[in-house]
């Protein structure tokens, strides 16, 4: 209590426009008399924010601590702070309100308005790759707009004056053709899968996170560089080594989340996004750990995968990447993740398991989510029935084992034993 914070704009609000994409807001903790510049995920010097607080911004103050800020509702902002990189410990939590002036913001010094721009995707019309055409006609739009009234130019009406477009291209006509395909029964490789629910599944399950960042997502890019294999496909290896080892498996069958878009078809908003199959074959006598990678990189890079089967949802295991924007900065805009804005504070909630089990639509499920350029969450949902909590540690230990074994041990044999610590 009593405690003040103040964001300032650096240069001031009224000269930042869509022709200064370098302007900078800083943090001051009045009272404590610190500061430091506002950072985003996207910036390098960007510091893990602890699992439980997912930030919309942070800043390194000038003694060494370092703050964390999101927003819990559009007026409300809570904070948290730690003193030094190496603290475990965390204090100086918030739930300030922000002071609204009726004046305009050039007359009231010191303050600053953030603006965003929420667009919301409906899965039953379009997939998460129509973010990227949607929004950068938003924020072109907007960007060309402000040029053109810094030149005193306007449309009729006195309307900003937009930039003139060519029509949308039919994404309507190729997506219905794909799915007569399917309806007609064609063995088309890019037919459409009828993953809806009709045969759905759902069972009581738990979820567990991993975080890969620091040293393990340095050593990951390294090996992407080293065996010309993209970052996300060594993440993909890490779910099958640890599923085979954890299961004891020779054969590892996934079901991805594939764009299914090719050429022209990127630009297109629709539903494109599909299920496709991939089995990688895991041979307990022989498999390495880089004989696996190099396999799973073969079967992406040369699409051996098959049309999702919808009668075998209940068997299936699904992964899913959700990568952040690589346009990180578009004009003076800046990707915001939808856990950053609202829903997933959970610091400082009891982290033991209810004793009630939730529920799962998948029997085991995986979620990759880049929080930073240096930084992935692993959200693994299983069925307890199936997947114990004995089957995770097991998980957990193989998945962090092959990141060194990639690393340093890349012919270390994928099925081996566990180390008698583990026990």
């Amino acid at each position: 209590g009593g405690s003040k914070v103040v964001i300032l704009a650096e240069p001031p609000c009224s000269d930042i426009t869509a022709s200064s994409p370098s302007a900078r807001f800083r943090y001051r903790d009045v009272p404590r008399n610190l500061e430091g510049v506002l950072l985003s995920p996207h910036d390098v010097d960007w510091p893990p924010p602890p699992w439980g607080f997912p930030a919309l911004f942070a800043a390194r103050l000038s003694d060494g601590s370092i703050a964390w800020l999101r927003f819990e509702s559009f007026d409300r902002l809570r904070v948290i702070w730690k003193a030094n990189e190496q603290d475990t410990r965390y204090s100086r939590m918030w739930g300030k309100r922000r002071a609204f002036g009726t004046r305009a913001i050039a007359e009231v010094a010191g303050e600053v308005v953030v603006s965003f721009l929420f667009v919301q995707i409906f899965h039953c019309f379009a997939d998460g790759a129509c973010y990227y055409p949607v929004v950068g006609d938003l924020t072109d739009a907007y960007n060309h707009a402000v040029a053109e009234m810094q030149k005193g130019v306007r449309g009729p009406g006195g309307a900003f004056s937009l930039p003139r477009r060519p029509p949308p291209p039919e994404a309507f006509a190729v997506l219905q053709g794909r799915l007569l395909e399917t309806l007609r029964g064609r063995p088309a490789a890019d037919r459409h899968s009828l993953r809806g629910s009709v045969w759905g599944y759902s069972g009581q399950g738990y979820s567990h996170m991993m975080c890969l960042q620091g040293e393990a997502i340095e050593a990951l890019n390294l090996c992407a560089m080293r065996y010309s294999i993209p970052l996300d496909y060594l993440l993909l290896v890490l779910v099958i080594l640890g599923i085979a080892r954890a299961s004891g498996e020779e054969r590892v069958e996934l079901t991805l989340y594939v764009p299914m878009r090719d050429g022209h078809e990127v630009s297109m908003v629709g539903l494109f996004a599909d299920w496709r199959d991939i089995v990688v074959a895991v041979p307990r006598e022989h498999a390495t750990v880089l004989g696996v990678a190099v396999e799973v990189a073969d079967v992406l890079r040369q699409r051996r995968w098959s049309v999702y089967n919808a009668l075998r949802k209940s068997e299936r295991t699904v992964c899913n990447f959700m990568h952040l924007d690589p346009q990180a900065n578009r004009g003076i805009f800046k990707q915001v993740e939808d856990g950053q804005w609202s829903g997933g504070d959970v610091l400082g909630l009891d982290a033991r398991r209810g004793k009630e089990l939730g529920w799962t639509n998948q029997p085991l499920r995986f979620d990759f989510v880049q929080e930073h350029a240096k930084s992935w969450w692993l959200s693994v949902n299983v069925e307890y029935a199936r997947y114990p909590p004995a089957w995770m540690r097991r998980f957990i230990c193989a998945v962090e084992e092959a990141v060194v074994d990639l690393a340093l041990r890349p012919t270390a044999l994928a099925h081996r034993q566990f180390p008698e610590e583990f026990y």
